[in-house]
């Protein structure tokens, strides 16, 4: 009985190491697929699959797409971009447009977007689905917002009366586009 229990001992051992095995590769598995879920969507709808690479340049911000080989759209090309789980999509900013990451989706959306060259995200936009737009300011939140969001004169006067401020910008998209649905 003694050699039997070791023999168990054994097959329980190497059973446990065969899957921890077989779980390491399964997990290395999901990180390549992760990595590779990288994507660009073109205005046709076409859905390109690749490394991912922002390029700005003076006016019009461009995508490098590499798969088999190596391929540059401008942002007037593509609808959006998906790059380690976050999307960004191009959005007109004065006589430029740029690849800005996008926040908060719908009739109101919400952007972060790179200032003056910079690598980060930085900068806060609200964009309406009509073209109007507002960089989210410090000096005068409460009166340039509540004019902004006035398709919605219930909130417009929460946010003008100081019931909704600053910190609660997020809850303030969502108010917008619930009054707006």
């Amino acid at each position: 009985t003694g050699l039997t229990n070791e023999n168990a001992t054994r097959q329980k051992l190497f059973n446990f190491t065969r899957m921890k095995r077989l779980l390491l590769a399964l997990g290395c598995l999901a990180a390549a697929v992760g990595h590779a879920q990288d994507y660009v969507v073109l205005t046709t709808q076409d859905t390109l699959r690749g490394k991912v690479k922002f390029l700005s340049y003076d006016l019009l911000d461009r995508v490098q797409l590499q798969n088999n080989s190596k391929q540059t759209l401008t942002a007037l090309q593509v609808r959006a971009v998906r790059l380690e789980g976050v999307t960004y999509r191009p959005v007109r900013q004065a006589n430029a447009v740029r690849f800005m990451q996008e926040l908060q989706s719908g009739y109101l959306s919400f952007f972060a977007y790179r200032i003056d060259n910079s690598t980060r995200f930085d900068g806060r936009l609200l964009y309406l689905m009509s073209g109007n737009q507002l960089e989210l300011p410090n000096i005068g939140f409460k009166k340039k917002l509540g004019v902004f969001l006035r398709e919605c004169p219930s909130l417009a006067e929460d946010i003008k009366d100081g019931k909704l401020g600053r910190t609660e910008v997020d809850s303030i998209i969502q108010l917008f586009n619930t009054c707006i649905d």
